[in-house]
């Protein structure tokens, strides 16, 4: 109870006319004195003997003793942790022989270390980062410290990690870390007990922290955002805050929103995923997305507001950003439009004028022109001054026919960060496509027929040559006419023919050794000459005109079948004719005029049987 005195521990001595003295290490040193003059019935001397108080254990213990008794003297810390005593008496001052004294000593501390150690609110079963304690030997000789452990209530909830058991050189300090991992919520505490080999009580160094359930924690990459000076009317590049989870805990987010005077002139990106009802995980983290578009000159402040189920909700973001006088941006003609011209061609240029009339310099980040039907000659540069004009030229290169639609786009700090203008153009060209049957399938002999059709684009209006190759040997590949003259609207057709020759087949040959025909010949030969001989000088009647003739003819049969067989030296048969396979027939359509070459082609597949 507060203004009130309760008992503590007794002191091992007697005495008054004592010094007490606050050390650094918690404790209070007693020094010298002597008894009551009541006590003795001679006058007694001053005492040497000194003990020290423990406020942790409300004990007295004895400690080193004074070179000289002395009482009524001066105890003064210093700044190094020693205890000045100087002066004093040696006896009563009501003795008028009492001496004074003139000298001083100093009383070295064993050690110093702080008084406690507090910890900040940490998660049940998770472990803090560690404080230290620093222990400094303040003798002039080494300190053995021959433990140092938790006691208390709670103690073990605080582990004590050091390398300064052993021996401490005099003079110098070792840290002693602490970390505390609470076991339960609430208050928790406990002692550092620091052992030494001196004849005195342990130091002690008081514990304590509070054990709180798991929760979430917000941590913002960045509370303020500035976006600096800002074009009337033109959004910001996109600056983004990450907010992560440093807690145990799912943080769910219930709401994300603008706040504030000017919130309308910020903007909150699609592309933000830490969203309204979101959960965020321990460890994970989501993004929030914010741009800039001033409405209006001049400073503009918002904040991003963020509720969620953590300690410190709503957590906030503050904005900032200044509206700058825009351009004043003017482009003509608003459109161009192309003649018609033959496709893979470049025509005419022509041309759009910028300009600028406002009151800042306008600056241009890029120019592009779509599709690649069309493209650029740019006269403007990175920068258009104040009441300043530049050209941006156009051509049209059509890369397909029929009508050709673009847009040439000027990106820029003008008003909406932009200006476009329409392209239009028209392609000129022809196409071709197969008729209703692209495929035949004929006979060796047989004629295949197609028709083709040839179809103007973006009214192209000329003559196409046409022809077609592919077809294969022993036959032939026609298309009537070879020469079509297109309209500017409507497709035309052409035939294709595919005439094939029929197969024939040679005598088949056996193989037959060449000695063997080369008898054969001869004999055959020889028989003729027999027989014509027997018919003019013998006058044989069977062989007469009637016979002779035949058997001239056989003979002359046998001689040509010899003969034939004697090449190759292979057996079979001859053939002749369009060979079966599968072909592909190209058909081809060409216009050349004075600087241009169309060309255009389809495909056919003839089957022969």
């Amino acid at each position: 109870m507060a203004n009130t005195f309760t008992p503590t521990g007794n002191l091992i001595t007697d005495r008054a006319d004592h010094t007490g003295t606050l050390l650094d290490n918690g404790m209070v040193l007693i020094a010298g004195g002597s008894a009551a003059l009541n006590q003795a019935s001679s006058i007694p001397a001053a005492f040497n003997s000194a003990e020290l108080y423990d406020p942790t254990t409300g004990t007295f213990s004895a400690t080193g003793s004074l070179i000289t008794g002395r009482m009524n003297a001066t105890a003064t810390l210093l700044t190094n942790g020693t205890v000045l005593i100087a002066g004093g008496l040696t006896t009563p001052g009501e003795s008028q022989n009492s001496p004074t004294l003139s000298s001083a000593e100093l009383y070295e501390q064993v050690g110093t270390a702080p008084g406690s150690l507090s910890f900040s609110n940490q998660t049940i079963h998770t472990a803090s980062a560690s404080q230290s304690v620093t222990l400094t030997n303040n003798l002039s000789s080494a300190l053995t410290i021959s433990s140092i452990t938790t006691s208390g209530t709670d103690a073990s909830d605080f582990a004590e990690t050091s390398n300064c058991v052993g021996s401490l050189p005099a003079g110098t300090s070792c840290a002693i870390g602490v970390i505390f991992t609470p076991a339960a919520l609430g208050a928790r505490t406990a002692s550092l007990t620091i052992a030494n080999g001196i004849s005195v009580s342990p130091m002690q160094v008081p514990l304590s922290g509070t054990g709180v359930a798991p929760a979430p924690v917000v941590t913002l990459s960045s509370t303020n955002v500035s976006f600096g000076t800002q074009t009337l009317g033109v959004s910001s590049a996109p600056q983004t805050v990450t907010l992560r989870n440093t807690g145990n805990a799912n943080l769910s987010i219930q709401t994300i929103s603008l706040g504030s005077l000017n919130a309308a002139d910020f903007v909150i990106a699609n592309a933000s995923t830490c969203k309204s009802g979101a959960t965020v995980a321990p460890n994970s983290s989501c993004t929030i997305q914010i741009t800039f578009l001033p409405t209006v000159l001049g400073g503009r402040t918002a904040t991003v507001n963020i509720t969620d189920n953590a300690a410190d909700s709503p957590e906030m973001i503050a904005l900032s950003g200044t509206g700058a006088p825009v351009p004043l941006v003017s482009v003509t003609p608003s459109s161009l439009s192309f003649p018609a011209q033959y496709v893979g061609t470049s025509g005419i240029p022509q041309s759009v004028t910028l300009t600028n009339n406002g009151s800042v310099a306008l600056n241009i980040t890029g120019v592009t022109a779509s599709p690649s039907d069309f493209g650029l000659l740019n006269a403007c540069g990175n920068t258009v001054g104040i009441g300043a004009s530049c050209a941006i030229g156009v051509f049209f290169d059509p890369t397909a026919g029929g009508t050709r639609s673009g847009t040439l786009t000027i990106a820029d700090n003008g008003a909406g960060g932009s200006q476009t203008v329409a392209l239009t153009g028209i392609g000129q060209d022809f196409s071709m496509t197969p008729g209703s049957g692209a495929s035949a399938t004929v006979s060796a002999g047989q004629t295949a027929n197609y028709t083709i059709s040839i179809a103007p684009a973006g009214g192209f209006a000329q003559s196409v040559s046409l022809a077609c190759t592919g077809a294969p040997s022993s036959s032939t590949c026609t298309v009537t006419p070879s020469m079509i003259s297109l309209s500017s609207k409507s497709a035309t057709t052409a035939a294709v023919t595919v005439t094939t020759t029929a197969r024939s087949v040679g005598w088949p040959l056996s193989r037959v050794d060449r000695r063997i025909r080369l008898i054969l010949l001869l004999v055959g030969t020889s028989l003729f000459l027999v027989l014509a001989f027997s018919q003019q000088r013998l006058k044989l009647q069977q062989f007469r005109f009637r016979w002779a003739p035949a058997f001239a003819m056989a003979l002359l049969a046998c001689l040509a079948l010899t003969l034939t067989s004697c090449g190759g030296g292979s057996s079979g048969s001859s053939t002749s004719g369009t060979q079966p396979g599968s072909y592909t027939i190209t058909v081809t359509g060409n216009f050349t005029g004075a600087s241009t070459n169309l060309s255009h082609s389809t495909k056919l597949t003839l089957v022969v049987q």
